[in-house]
């Protein structure tokens, strides 16, 4: 494989460490592939003159989340490994009605968050380290221990059913709406209410997600402003790739979303702000060829801004598995500079 132009997948930090580990994973779904590709098609929009973060809202079928102030009710409080834990519930939220809130006890009153979205076949409690998985390490007790506040919230999927998940998408796309919008909404009203929390630190909010998460993390910056850096994991696969794909889970067929464009160009209206890409070259679920195919337009836009510096991409050979060995170097660049 040839290098990208500019060698930007050269880790940018001294320090960086490729590590080998994991193995790819897969899920078989419901609907034939067929059917899903055609899918992404009902209800198209064209591509006008319209606002386009409006547009992909619209696509997503993503309404605003700001319009309320957030009171969780507070299932339980614990302290595990050092650090305090809430577990909070919504119970008006579709998608993510829980979500756990971790820090330290010890440091200062406002501190800068980071909101961490798990994917598919792991859950919010192994973010915050009270259960273990395969795919993605506790990141949200290291971000936590590391003098971050961190919110995991705990996307709905049953893992015993997933036909489940299907139907609901299908059920979903008869409202005009989509899996993926309804999870994202659910996560930017989660963002909105640590923001507004006594102890948050105004103006500093990360994002990061691995996978399912990490288009969750993309696509919430896009719409939220105020989201002040990002970090995804095995997410930026081109749309494309799904005409190839083994069927893929069912948050990942979007109607009109070709029509709009590709992942570059949701990464566009991230720009200027801080965008971390790691991908792994050994993903079989997401091939890293599929991420090179739109990652050198992504680079274009950021360097017509003068933002080059803030667009990082990080290759790994974890498979389809969270890498994150730059996690804290990375939110602690852009969120708690000197």
């Amino acid at each position: 494989m040839n290098s990208p132009k500019n060698s930007f997948w050269i880790p940018a930090f001294a320090g960086m460490t490729e590590k080998r580990a994991g193995r790819t994973w897969a899920v078989t779904f419901f609907l034939s592939r067929s059917a899903a590709l055609i899918f992404i098609f009902c209800g198209c929009q064209s591509r006008d003159q319209i606002d386009p973060r409006r547009q992909l809202q619209q696509i997503l079928g993503v309404s605003e989340w700001r319009r309320q102030a957030l009171r969780p009710e507070i299932l339980e409080r614990s302290v595990f490994k050092g650090v305090e834990i809430e577990k909070l519930s919504l119970k008006e939220l579709a998608g993510a009605r829980t979500a756990y809130v971790i820090k330290t006890a010890a440091g200062p009153l406002a501190r800068p968050c980071v909101a961490v979205i798990h994917g598919h076949y792991s859950k919010a409690t192994d973010i915050v380290g009270l259960t273990k998985s395969k795919h993605i390490s506790a990141v949200g007790l290291e971000l936590a221990k590391n003098g971050f506040i961190v919110l995991a919230p705990d996307i709905e999927i049953d893992y015993r059913d997933m036909k489940k998940e299907t139907k609901t998408a299908l059920l979903l796309a008869m409202e005009s709406k989509t899996l993926m919008g309804q999870r994202v909404e659910s996560v930017l009203k989660w963002v909105h209410y640590l923001r507004n929390r006594p102890d948050a630190e105004r103006g500093r909010m990360g994002c990061l997600g691995w996978s399912m998460g990490g288009q969750i993390a993309l696509y919430a910056t896009a719409f939220d402003p105020d989201i002040n850096a990002v970090y995804i994991s095995n997410a930026f696969d081109s749309y494309r790739w799904l005409s190839q794909s083994p069927l893929q889970s069912p948050d990942n067929y979007i109607p009109g979303i070709w029509r709009f464009g590709d992942k570059d160009r949701v990464g566009a209206l991230v720009a200027p702000r801080p965008l971390l890409i790691e991908h792994a070259s050994n993903d079989a679920t997401a091939p890293f060829e599929t991420v090179e195919d739109i990652a050198h337009s992504l680079v274009e836009v950021y360097e017509k801004i003068g933002a080059h510096d803030r667009l990082m991409f990080l290759k790994h050979h974890k498979a389809h598995n969270f890498s994150g060995s730059d996690t804290v170097i990375w939110f602690s660049k852009w969120l708690r500079p000197e």
